[in-house]
């Protein structure tokens, strides 16, 4: 298995990590675990459990069953919450530079693609992650967007959190947008409610 030293996310020593006491989920090849930064309840990761740069960067054979736990994840979190948006920073604008998806619930009356694409006029619509993975291929970076199954790819460089930072300030919690200023007491609450209700 190829692991990154110091990598937060590949748990070299899972004794040394809380990211085991989270997970909601866990198959062969992923794990799923609240975010650090709790934007919204409910908000999750979705990464591998080896070392990829994107989801863009991972083999063909683990799209199967990714698109299988995003599945289960989405409809976890719709059951508790309200349908998810998905969205990762595909190798530009990480702070922690290992694959993950972000799960975010999100009220379905709103979206934020208008202000990604006014901010990212190079928008592509793309159909599924073998698609991500030819944008990756051919750019190196991403940033992917997923509401309700149409998926886009803007190709542009970000700033980091870029994501992070307009759903908090489009959900009216510009406080939260940073994971490493938030409020830590309210940010275990929100890990526990999260990890309460989406733990199957």
């Amino acid at each position: 298995m190829s692991m990154l030293e110091g990598c937060p996310f590949c748990l070299t020593d899972p004794s040394k990590s809380d990211i085991p006491e989270r997970t909601v989920l866990e198959t062969e090849n992923f794990r799923v675990f609240p975010t650090l930064g709790q934007i919204v309840e409910g908000y999750l990761l979705v990464a591998p459990k080896e070392h990829y740069a994107s989801v863009g960067a991972l083999p063909d054979e683990m799209y199967g069953e990714l698109e299988e736990v995003k599945d289960r994840i989405d409809l976890r979190i719709r059951r508790e919450y309200c349908p998810p948006i998905w969205i990762e920073h595909g190798g530009l604008g990480q702070t922690v530079f290992h694959a993950h998806l972000h799960a975010v619930p999100f009220p379905p009356e709103r979206d934020i693609y208008e202000r990604y694409s006014k901010d990212f006029p190079e928008a592509m619509r793309i159909h599924g992650f073998r698609d991500l993975k030819r944008v990756w291929n051919e750019r190196g970076h991403y940033l992917f967007y997923e509401i309700n199954g149409f998926q886009f790819a803007f190709v542009t460089k970000i700033v980091p959190m870029y994501a992070r930072l307009v759903i908090a300030d489009e959900l009216g919690v510009p406080e939260r947008g940073n994971w490493r200023t938030m409020d830590r007491e309210l940010d275990e609450r929100m890990i526990a409610e999260t990890v309460r209700k989406l733990r199957r």
